[in-house]
């Protein structure tokens, strides 16, 4: 029988996932894992609708990916995904992504916890994970858990200011995860990706941005990396790493 805990989703890579220059964005990594992680959280009834009624929902906190090589538009993937054995209040999310020739293309690994839904503050995860241990895959898609960005340091830092648009909320009224990858692509001149791709992308997710509210990012490139934090007001929102390598030739 096939294990429960492992769940596997077909993607199409669409014209939506890529950039002018054809290049995978960073919020299409996001949405893959995204997608995959709700679908199975569903069946495993974990979801949204299963937590509001308890008075939690989820919220990730960090994610990181690394990239094979250059992805194409139409491309057939394979998302395979699995939770790790959860820890008192947070738990990881391991993700293959495989081409049609059974390659592995995209590794990443994700830490999610529960808050709760009128004061925010984080909640015990355990009680939700009645599986037994020996059901759990506890290996590391990048060798280790999604990592946690430094402190930006801002000298030779540029900035620029944004306001988060309706469209980019979930349906916990703010700024969905996969947006900010986004921030990541916005900030850059598209003509960087004519010989490069994007080979790893790190994603630190700390206060909420709600509909409206203004931010500005503070970001720094190079030839091969680019690194940024999202400030609203006092609170830096979030930071975000990313590395570029040369596409085949």
């Amino acid at each position: 029988m096939d294990n429960y805990l492992v769940y596997t989703k077909d993607v199409v890579v669409s014209v939506h996932d890529t950039g002018v220059m054809g290049e995978l964005k960073p919020s299409a990594v996001l949405q893959f894992f995204q997608d995959a992680a709700t679908e199975h959280a569903a069946l495993l009834k974990l979801s949204r609708f299963e937590l509001r009624p308890l008075g939690l929902y989820w919220v990730v906190t960090r994610i990181s990916a690394k990239i094979t090589r250059e992805i194409l538009i139409g491309e057939h993937l394979k998302v395979l995904t699995y939770p790790h054995p959860p820890k008192a209040a947070s738990t990881d999310r391991d993700f293959f992504v495989t081409d049609e020739k059974q390659n592995i293309v995209i590794t990443g690994s994700s830490k999610w916890c529960v808050l709760d839904l009128v004061t925010h503050t984080p909640k015990r995860i355990t009680p939700l994970f009645p599986f037994p241990a020996e059901d759990y895959r506890t290996d590391f898609a990048i060798g280790g858990e999604a990592v946690s960005l430094p402190a930006f340091d801002k000298a030779n830092s540029q900035t620029k200011s944004f306001e988060v648009r309706n469209c980019e909320l979930d349906t916990n009224f703010h700024m969905n995860n996969a947006r900010y990858g986004d921030m990541l692509y916005n900030v850059v001149d598209p003509a960087i990706f004519g010989n490069k791709y994007i080979s790893e992308l790190d994603a630190n997710f700390m206060h909420e941005l709600k509909a409206g509210q203004q931010y500005d990012i503070r970001y720094r490139i190079d030839e091969n990396s680019l690194d940024l934090s999202t400030v609203s007001g006092d609170k830096e929102c979030f930071r975000g790493s990313v590395t570029l390598s040369p596409k085949a030739a």
